[in-house]
């Protein structure tokens, strides 16, 4: 019977491990997706730890996020695009940073708007939260951290209280979910890949993240660390790579689009 159930393991383990990025992961998309939706559901639940930005008194707002939200997953790059219910919550806390859960969640903070100059900025952050999901790295984080034997149970269907404990555990510190180095790295370039994608959508100015990083690592300067820093870490590669990724691509000149932006920012409570 041992030997069975160890045969049947490593079949689901084959079964999904091969992602579209050719990367292991034994979770499926829909797992993914209801473990998104759990957790979305823990942080809408949490009002005084994830104060959402209510969508009807903030319409402006969410619309022009949306948009955006739209100019990217038009991109021919993003592989889920159809798969994921791709949806963009605004936290209303003095908080600088944003982050994405499984099945196409993104979360971003009004702090981490205000903090931001331009729409080709956001677009940047917006982009690499979205390759996070599209990429599917938090499963496939969770593929390398839990064990083999927990993983196993809930792909088999033997265990209907693990992803929901999953993302219980997720939603208590969502907003500091941590990515790995490489994962930066592939969110970056990606993030300049989908947006030159989608430049006769949208013209956004493709390395405007580096403004970003600038600001961020000037912070590191004077010992202030942003919660941006805590969960997306950074060093002096990722703004020389995607320098560099830039320069690939053609220097291609693009719009800050920081006039539009401004207003939207105008717009956030105070």
């Amino acid at each position: 019977m041992k030997r069975i159930l160890l045969s049947i393991s490593i079949t689901v383990l084959i079964g999904y491990s091969c992602t579209k990025d050719k990367k292991l992961n034994i979770f499926t998309l829909a797992q993914d997706k209801q473990l998104g939706a759990q957790l979305d559901q823990e942080i809408r639940t949490n009002k005084t730890e994830y104060p959402l930005l209510d969508s009807a008194t903030n319409a402006a707002v969410y619309k022009y996020v949306y948009e955006m939200r739209d100019d990217i997953l038009s991109s021919s790059l993003i592989f889920h695009k159809d798969d994921f219910n791709w949806r963009v919550t605004i936290i209303d806390k003095p908080i600088l940073n944003a982050f994405a859960a499984p099945g196409g969640k993104i979360y971003v903070y009004t702090g981490l708007m205000k903090y931001v100059k331009s729409g080709a900025e956001l677009a940047g952050i917006l982009a690499h939260e979205v390759t996070h999901a599209d990429r599917r790295h938090s499963t496939e984080q969770m593929t390398k951290t839990y064990g083999f034997k927990v993983l196993t149970n809930i792909a088999l269907g033997n265990d209907s209280t693990g992803l929901k404990g999953m993302a219980k555990q997720m939603a208590t510190g969502a907003a500091g979910l941590a990515w790995s180095r490489s994962d930066e790295y592939d969110a970056d370039s990606m993030s300049v890949e989908f947006l030159h994608s989608i430049k006769s959508r949208k013209n956004y100015q493709i390395d405007a993240l580096t403004d970003f990083f600038k600001r961020m690592d000037s912070s590191q300067a004077v010992n202030l660390t942003p919660e941006w820093l805590q969960t997306h870490p950074l060093d002096a590669n990722r703004i020389s790579r995607v320098a560099g990724h830039y320069k690939a691509l053609g220097s291609p000149v693009g719009d800050y689009f920081r006039t539009e932006y401004q207003a939207i920012v105008a717009k956030l409570p105070k």
